[in-house]
């Protein structure tokens, strides 16, 4: 249990193990994931940032009793993203039953034209080195700001902003996480935007989730009039310098930006690819991190729809296979289900 002390956040501080409080690198999972302490141990996803996966739920499907074998025991552990070499060396290969599918599913174009390119054995070792360095960014901020504040018998905080979704479907906190020891710190840049700063971080802006959506008191409140939209994103100062900090580590080649070897494949990209939903009601669904199976059996592997932040004429939400042409800093996406909300108010969705 946790205690929320109103809607906009929540206190927490680093997690005790052993009559001991654990360190930042005990703490933190990777560069997006942490666990803090209030009532008991809350898992936080920082919102508005995407770093590359360290383990994630790795694909047997070979035939279609793979994926039966593989729900009927719910508790087998994530693999370590070295374990996918071989994997996304060439996830369309003939010997995976499903492979004509979900390609079908993505897309030719998708295929084709981006992924193809970021696809060979040298994508996971890149993927696991580019985790490593945001964990370890991360950890260095928190330490940092551990040895700044406190003394011998301080207890180190975290204050946490809201997003508009408290939750992820993981039961995961969404939020803007800070240090707390005084009011003044929630002035400070949050975590999540000094991991974009650094360039360990790729901005993921999904609505209504980031500001100025995320204050709104209800989900139609949060979408503004298609003729105000620029205006209202261009006001927002914690946008528009969150996009900013991003194609600045990307002209200066900082971190998931560097020349020689950046990052290959986006976090979502790996998880969709790992994931191999297809949209058919009989498509195999790998467990996830969870004690529950999750049937998304009906799911495309490619959901959110998107809008262009740099096409400042009129607002046009493209389809989600088509993400990649826009420049991460400007993607702001759209999950499927609100697209009709979009629509009611005069949102055009690109043919």
């Amino acid at each position: 249990m946790f205690k929320i002390i109103n809607k906009g956040f929540l206190i927490t501080q680093l997690p005790s193990f052993n009559k001991r409080i654990c360190t930042a690198s005990e703490s933190i999972h990777d560069g997006d994931t942490m666990y803090t302490a209030s009532e008991g141990i809350l898992p936080i996803r920082f919102s508005g940032i995407d770093t590359p996966e360290t383990n994630y739920n790795l694909p047997i499907i070979k035939k279609p009793n793979d994926i039966q074998e593989r729900n009927g025991n719910p508790f087998i552990p994530p693999s370590p993203i070295e374990d996918f070499k071989e994997y996304l060396s060439n996830p369309f290969d003939e010997r995976y039953y499903d492979s004509k599918d979900f390609r079908n599913a993505l897309g030719e174009d998708l295929v084709e034209n981006h992924l193809k390119s970021k696809l060979n054995d040298k994508t996971a070792i890149n993927h696991k080195r580019h985790a490593i360095n945001a964990r370890n960014a991360l950890i260095q901020l928190i330490e940092e700001d551990i040895g700044i504040s406190l003394t011998s018998t301080d207890v180190f905080k975290f204050y946490i902003a809201f997003s508009f979704e408290t939750t992820d479907r993981f039961g995961r906190i969404l939020g803007w996480v800070n240090k707390y020891n005084s009011d003044n710190d929630r002035k400070d840049l949050s975590y999540n935007e000094k991991m974009l700063k650094l360039g360990m971080a790729i901005p993921y802006f999904i609505w209504p989730n980031i500001s100025p959506f995320r204050r709104s008191l209800s989900i139609t409140q949060a979408l503004p009039n298609k003729e105000d939209f620029f205006n209202c994103i261009e006001e927002d100062n914690k946008l528009s310098n969150a996009r900013k900090f991003v194609k600045n580590a990307r002209e200066q080649k900082l971190g998931i930006f560097e020349e020689q070897d950046g990052l290959m494949l986006m976090p979502f990209e790996l998880r969709y690819l790992a994931d191999r939903f297809t949209g058919l009601m009989n498509n195999p669904v790998p467990c996830k991190q969870s004690q529950n199976i999750i049937d998304r059996s009906n799911q495309k592997p490619v959901h959110r729809y998107v809008i262009d932040l740099s096409y400042n004429q009129e607002p046009i939400i493209v389809k989600p296979e088509e993400y990649y042409k826009i420049k991460v800093e400007d993607r702001l996406f759209i999950d499927e289900h609100f697209v009709p909300l979009f629509q009611r108010h005069g949102y055009q969705v690109k043919e």
